[in-house]
């Protein structure tokens, strides 16, 4: 019973292979995981190094894992939003935009779409801080897929 959500969530991303090209999937897939993972794992690095001053002796596996599990609490859900709401943005802009300006209106969907999202979660007003956090990360992540979409792309044997 309680694998429900997690498949509930999954499930686009099982799904997605038989809508869109498995460059694109990794390319998303790589981001949602990547991004995630350095931003947390590196603020663990940085609380750890220079404001704990701490020893590597003095890291215990509580924290690892604890980092880990902050890691698994943004990726997850974002599994959800990308293979939902974003992919399928990003393939209606790829047919109907040039390949230049998907590097500005991309973008600024993904923000669109991360706003509209958290300000629906949230009831009470988000501050100016967590909005202009939304738009960076947003921006952060959303060139990052176009990046890795291209790299992966270069792969294809066509």
């Amino acid at each position: 019973m309680e694998f429900i959500p997690i498949l509930l969530v999954l499930t686009p991303l099982f799904l997605s292979p038989l809508f869109y090209p498995w460059p694109v999937i990794f390319g998303f897939l790589a981001t949602i995981v990547l991004v995630p993972f350095v931003v947390i794992m590196g603020n663990f690095a940085y609380q750890f190094m220079f404001v704990d001053q701490g020893n590597l002796s003095d890291v215990s596996w509580h924290d690892i894992i604890f980092s880990f599990k902050a890691v698994w609490l943004f990726t997850f859900p974002g599994i959800a939003i990308y293979f939902v709401f974003i992919i399928p943005i990003y393939t209606m802009l790829v047919k109907y935009v040039t390949a230049v300006s998907i590097y500005y209106t991309f973008p600024i969907a993904v923000a669109v779409v991360m706003i509209t999202f958290f300000s629906w979660m949230i009831s009470k007003p988000l501050p100016l801080e967590a909005y202009v956090m939304l738009i960076v990360c947003s921006i952060v992540h959303s060139t990052l897929a176009l990046w890795m979409i291209g790299k992966f792309t270069a792969y294809v044997v066509k």
